[in-house]
């Protein structure tokens, strides 16, 4: 495997680089050709759909995909089999099993339903040369410590740690202090962890000094950004991943950039006018699991063009799920609220709380908490409850039930949300 990855990166160092929109587009079709013609002959739930051409193809989510399981993937894995191991890795926290030398692993489930994720060795062996193009090339070819604080670890991140990373796994879901203890004797170059971990990192002092920091795994909050940039003297950066695929990282500027050379990105608009929209996306890379036409619930906002001068989308920010979106009863119709509008309310009216979660919990009713200093509490409260409402009555709202509860703080491993809705199909 080792000399595929070498062979790859070498491979891809000398290629023509692709320079503008339509060179990209040609790129693209023509490996998307090429992936359905591979899935047509290799994959039962592609040899019995009519089509000629992407488009043709009916948009999938992740319970179509695990429905189809079994006649979607390309390896002849069993989705029982593959969620047998998966479990029992969560349990017994080994990673290393894999059926036929494909790895299996298990979404963390925030979204309501837990997916299985395939990842064979030429899927690896990609996984590698996208991490090198986009994260470790811009740092030079040089051998660094990466410390990466996941819930579960994979052979997907070992694959990059044994040729191009000293890797390390630290385990969210055990000890965190003798973690910290550990993370101190390592001293790694590069720090990849979720923003809930590195809020609690700041927040201890941890003495480490990281090349480069890298944020994952939930919503990359303004406030906390900043506090961190200014903590580590350094650009935080981002890495957008989840179990359909590694879909972006930041650039030196530290905006975000689709991964298009690898992922086709079509676009179902939420709202033209703020530039946001669910992503459809194709890994025309990505042969055991195929990831195809598959429909994403996360909330993206377009961006203008970066000044790095890349010809892939800039995305502005990665606001949150489908399910973060509020919509309450208006006088004549249903008012929705995107959750960055109820951050940016929060923050601006409050800048004393270091932390807060807002859920609605019926058709205009919503609870918050706030995680501040007990002495600012009582005054914190009232001008969240102030913000809140200004921001409900400026959508032609008058009715709604604004509740105070405690904070509650949650283990690490799980995946933080500021902003939930709780109403079932509500949104």
């Amino acid at each position: 495997m080792k000399h595929k990855i070498i062979f790859n990166i070498v491979k891809n160092t000398f290629q023509k680089p692709i320079r503008t929109r339509e060179e990209l587009e040609v790129h693209q079709e023509k490996n998307i050709r090429k992936h359905l013609g591979f899935l047509k002959e290799r994959s039962f739930y592609f040899k019995n759909l009519l089509y000629k051409n992407l488009s043709d193809i009916p948009v999938m989510n992740k319970q179509i995909m695990m429905e189809n399981f079994d006649d979607l993937n390309t390896v002849g894995i069993k989705k029982a089999e593959a969620m047998a191991l998966a479990i029992e890795a969560e349990r017994t926290r080994d990673f290393t099993p894999q059926i036929k030398g494909v790895t299996i692993g298990l979404s963390s489930g925030t979204s309501g339903n837990r997916g299985l994720f395939l990842a064979s060795e030429t899927d690896r062996v990609k996984y590698v040369e996208v991490i090198y193009d986009k994260i470790i090339r811009p740092l030079s070819f040089k051998r660094r410590k990466v410390a990466l604080f996941f819930r579960a670890n994979s052979k997907l991140y070992e694959s990059v740690g044994s040729f191009i990373l000293n890797f390390k796994f630290f385990d969210l879901t055990q000890d965190l202090p003798k973690q910290f203890d550990a993370l101190q004797k390592y001293q790694p170059d590069i720090l990849v962890a979720p923003p809930t971990l590195l809020s609690l990192l700041m927040e201890q002092d941890i003495p480490i000094q990281p090349e480069r920091i890298f944020s994952v795994a939930e919503v990359l909050e303004e406030d906390l950004k900043l506090k961190l940039e200014k903590k580590y003297n350094q650009i935080l950066h981002q890495l957008y991943q989840c179990t359909e695929g590694f879909l972006a990282s930041t650039c030196p500027y530290g905006k975000l950039h689709l991964h298009e050379k690898y992922i086709k990105f079509e676009k179902k608009w939420i709202d033209k006018k703020t530039k946001r929209f669910y992503p459809i996306i194709t890994d025309f890379t990505r042969r055991a699991q195929p990831i195809v036409r598959y429909e994403l619930n996360d909330i993206l906002q377009e961006d203008d063009p970066c000044p790095c001068g890349s010809i892939c989308t800039t995305i502005k920010k990665i606001e949150g799920r489908s399910d973060d979106i509020f919509r309450l009863e208006g006088e004549n119709e249903d008012v929705i609220i995107f959750p960055d509008e109820i951050r940016n309310a929060i923050i601006i009216a409050a800048p004393k709380i270091d932390n807060y979660k807002v859920r609605q919990i019926g058709k205009n009713s919503i609870t918050f908490a706030l995680k501040v200093n007990p002495a600012d509490k009582a005054g914190e409260t009232e001008k969240v409850i102030r913000a809140l409402k200004k921001l409900v009555q400026s959508k032609g709202i008058s009715k709604i039930s604004l509740t105070p509860t405690n904070w509650t703080t949650l283990p690490p491993f799980q995946k933080q949300r500021r902003i939930v809705n709780e109403v079932k199909n509500n949104v």
